[in-house]
């Protein structure tokens, strides 16, 4: 069932929630503007499945001097794009009021994945990707804006300690079964090296991600971080 796309509306955004449907998986897209992070809408789109997921807009809405738009403009034309895509994948959304690093924080718990673009290089001091990557309670998966979605490529778990990577190793097996991609691991003894070649997706733990940041800021593919406690949670 295709969702109707929300009502623009002026009032506040701390007034609406989106209403997520009982039973199905739900991916979060934190989005800033639909232009800048559509890679990121795009992937969610392409990893959800039609009458079992839903993909969920979350856009924050920041006060600057007392003033701010309602935020319903962005999610409109989100939840439009994103129907467009995949007609068969239910999309919902509505603004949120709060900071982007407090808003998808409060709502990673209540999700399978959290979906974002990269961080914004115009503003250097807001790592919002990296303040998720140590505090999500779900996976979060960061896109570049040039990434192409390709199915049959593996997927690469990269690993220090192959017993210490179980929710890695989860989250990574999920989603090679869901696209029918082959599940590669390459392990990460004295820090990467090189980058993987040829991955539909790379697969990290969290506590992995400090030392690997500066190599897999070269990823073309997608970079998911797992939480060590997530272990198939909302899977």
């Amino acid at each position: 069932m295709v969702a109707t796309m929300p009502r623009i509306d002026p009032a506040p955004a701390s007034q609406h929630r989106a209403v997520r449907p009982a039973g199905r998986r739900v991916i979060g897209v934190g989005i800033r503007q639909v232009r800048r992070d559509a890679a990121a809408l795009r992937w969610a789109m392409f990893d959800a499945r039609p009458e079992q997921d839903v993909v969920e807009v979350l856009h924050a809405v920041e006060r600057v001097s007392g003033a701010a738009s309602s935020g319903w403009d962005e999610i409109a034309a989100a939840v439009a794009v994103a129907s467009r895509q995949r007609p068969g994948v239910a999309v919902i959304g509505a603004p949120t009021a709060g900071s982007a690093e407090q808003v998808l924080q409060a709502e990673s718990d209540q999700l399978a994945m959290l979906v974002l673009g990269e961080d914004d290089p115009a503003a250097p001091h807001r790592r919002i990707a990296a303040h998720l990557h140590r505090t999500a309670q779900c996976p979060v998966v960061c896109v570049p804006p040039g990434a192409e979605i390709v199915d049959r490529l593996p997927v690469t778990v990269i690993a220090a300690d192959l017993d210490q990577c179980d929710a890695a190793m989860e989250f990574a097996a999920q989603y090679a079964e869901r696209h029918g991609a082959a599940l590669r691991v390459e392990t990460d003894e004295n820090g990467l090296r090189q980058l993987p070649l040829s991955s539909s997706l790379i697969v990290v733990d969290r506590g992995a991600i400090a030392r690997l940041r500066r190599a897999l800021s070269g990823a073309t593919c997608p970079v998911a971080v797992i939480p060590d406690r997530w272990l198939g949670r909302h899977g």
